[in-house]
């Protein structure tokens, strides 16, 4: 997990990667500094703005009910969840998305641009 690194006043990200294998004690923590919405030592709190983006690939809806993840943290975090699906699940983005690579390889190296063929293309969509 990023650690949280701004100055007082200032909006800063904090991005958590892999929120759903925090400890307990570090989940309360976040927990506070975002229901407080400051930081800092102990009896020397600091006021903060920060914009908080987590990132898991467990169902934490799922984990809340196991006892796994706190409840009280996870509606905090809810905002606004956005569910991106695998890409073998996407099937045509598999496409626009090799097709942009290989602009931009052919770009970076000064390459004429070589079209995947109907062949690989197939194969990306298996």
């Amino acid at each position: 997990m990023a650690s949280y690194r701004g100055q007082a006043g200032n909006l800063n990200t904090y991005f958590a990667e892999t929120l759903g294998r925090i400890e307990a004690d570090g989940l309360a923590a976040i927990g506070q500094q975002v229901s407080l919405q400051q930081r800092g030592a102990v009896g020397q709190p600091v006021p903060f703005d920060v914009r908080l983006v987590v990132a898991t690939h467990c169902n934490l809806a799922t984990e809340v009910q196991a006892g796994r993840f706190r409840e009280d943290l996870y509606y905090r975090l809810l905002g606004l969840p956005i569910e991106l699906p695998p890409l073998r699940n996407r099937g045509d983005d598999i496409l626009l998305l090799a097709d942009s690579f290989a602009q931009n390889f052919s770009k970076l190296n000064q390459l004429p641009l070589r079209p995947l063929s109907a062949a690989a293309r197939r194969c990306l969509l298996e």
